[in-house]
């Protein structure tokens, strides 16, 4: 017994769809394991950066304190002190009730 041309290039189209799966889970596999070791990188890079984040924070804030730094002109604007804080807030209530006063 025979099989017909169109049964043998069904089976030959199968047996090639077959290998192409094969192909392509591979390839799948492959991308998951560079997947997996790119965001390896990417998690040590993250923990470096952290690290240089806090070393550069530490140093500034020792030669200039705390405060805020202003990337386009450089300039740094410490951040006030308790006793700065104070005055602010002894003041603050004097100029609310003077402009209270002109309404």
């Amino acid at each position: 017994m025979q099989l017909t041309k169109e049964e043998l290039q069904g089976i030959y189209d199968l047996q090639q769809r077959q290998a192409l799966l094969k192909e392509e889970l591979a390839a799948l596999g492959q991308a998951k394991l560079n997947i997996k070791l790119r965001e390896a990188q990417v998690e040590k890079y993250f923990t470096v950066n952290i690290d240089l984040e806090k070393a550069i924070t530490k140093e500034i804030e020792e030669k200039y304190g705390k405060g805020n730094i202003d990337l386009e002109t450089g300039e740094f604007t410490p951040f006030p002190t308790e006793d700065t804080q104070e005055e602010t807030s002894i003041e603050t209530p004097a100029e609310d009730s003077t402009e209270t006063d002109k309404e």
